[in-house]
């Protein structure tokens, strides 16, 4: 069983990075994400707390994925009888931060206590208009989405779909020598590939990888994209961002 991604990131890399919390805004509005509140927190992200609370007041590591939102998580710590009224916590209402705050209240967590919650979103009605099938007819529950910022260096993501060259636009020729070219390019992203044939000159993402690389220094990646329609998401991405997005599946 393989795990799959989709990414998306702006054409051209050396344009400036969008402006992600804009973007957002703008997502959340148009309904491709939801805010992480209540059931719409990423199940990944309640894991993740329930590990580090584990960590710091020092519960037994035993099934932890079992808390796959905030009343699941509230269950099991008034199973360990901690002392939380889970009649006083509005689960369905409150974020990350407040859920924290709320336990850190009653002395469940240390007043220090610090949660590094990493950005995830839950996909939206908008998501599912993405699809070319249905995302709910497969009850995928998995699927998040999160952004990714490389700061000034390009990230690349590549899977193992990446198993044969990048092919020359407009020929049935490909580029032997890519390897060498993308160490290049990554150093330096005006590098130019020229063939040897025609003498034009192609960017590294001017190849065809027929949807298997994505390069960038922002990406906004969604991890188990199920019948996303990667075309229509990266022309409504481009659209909101104000410059042209692509993008590239991950099978790992």
């Amino acid at each position: 069983m393989s795990d799959n991604w989709m990414h998306f990131f702006p054409a051209d890399p050396l344009q400036p990075k969008p402006d992600w919390p804009r973007l957002r805004g703008e997502l959340l509005d148009c309904g491709l994400i939801l805010e992480p509140r209540g059931a719409d927190i990423p199940a990944e992200t309640v894991v993740s707390l329930w590990q580090r609370i584990v960590g710091v007041i020092g519960l037994p590591q035993s099934g932890p994925r079992r808390a796959a939102s905030l009343d699941d998580l509230v269950g099991l710590l008034c199973s360990a009888e901690l002392p939380v009224d889970r009649w006083t916590l509005d689960t369905d209402r409150l974020t990350i931060p407040e859920f924290v705050a709320a336990l850190r209240g009653c002395s469940v967590l240390p007043a220090d206590f610090v949660f590094s919650e990493e950005e995830r979103y839950q996909p939206g009605a908008l998501f599912e208009g993405l699809c070319d099938v249905p995302h709910s007819r497969y009850g995928w529950n998995d699927t998040y989405l999160y952004p990714q910022d490389f700061g000034d260096r390009i990230g690349i993501e590549v899977g193992g779909d990446m198993l044969i060259p990048p092919g020359i636009p407009g020929s049935d020729r490909v580029v032997d020598d890519w390897g060498a070219f993308l160490e290049s390019w990554l150093e330096d992203p005006n590098q130019r590939w020229i063939d040897p044939e025609t003498g034009k000159a192609y960017g590294l993402l001017d190849l065809d990888w027929e949807n298997s690389f994505g390069a960038g220094r922002f990406m906004l990646s969604v991890f188990s994209p199920g019948y996303l329609n990667g075309e229509r998401a990266a022309g409504l991405l481009g659209e909101l961002a104000g410059q042209p997005f692509r993008y590239s599946r991950q099978h790992i």
